[in-house]
This record gives C-alpha cells, structure tokens and sequence, in this order.
C-alpha cells in the first residue's frame, strides 16, 4: 500500500543553518490529501515569517519481505 507523507523546511533566516526539517508522524491515504495539508503548513510559516519549502514522498508499507 502507498502512503504519503509530508515534508517541511522551515528557515529563519537565508542562511541554510536556520533551517529546520519537518515530517508530519502520521502518513496520508492520498497525494492529495498530503498536499492540502502541505499548503495549510507553508500558509502557517509564511505567516510566522519564516521562509518554508514542502513536499509530500510517496512511501509504500507493508509487504518487507516480498
């Protein structure tokens, strides 16, 4: 099965040694979904004026040892 996953870099500054990366624990059932929540998360730190950059990463569960 294929799940999502979202991905944030957050910047203080333009320096890359402000930066932070955020995953978000719980996976997505859709790209779609991961994405909404991608957007409400940069909206938030564009908000708190800090520079952010997202993703979502398909990761696939289940089935190791096939």
């Amino acid at each position: 099965m294929i799940y999502w996953v979202a991905i944030v870099i957050a910047c203080s500054t333009p320096s890359a040694l402000s930066c932070n990366a955020i995953m978000k624990p719980t996976p997505f059932a859709t790209e779609a979904k991961c994405r909404e929540d991608v957007q409400m998360a940069i909206q938030y730190f564009y908000e708190k004026g800090v520079y952010a950059k997202a993703g979502c990463e398909s990761v696939k569960i289940g089935d190791f040892g096939a």
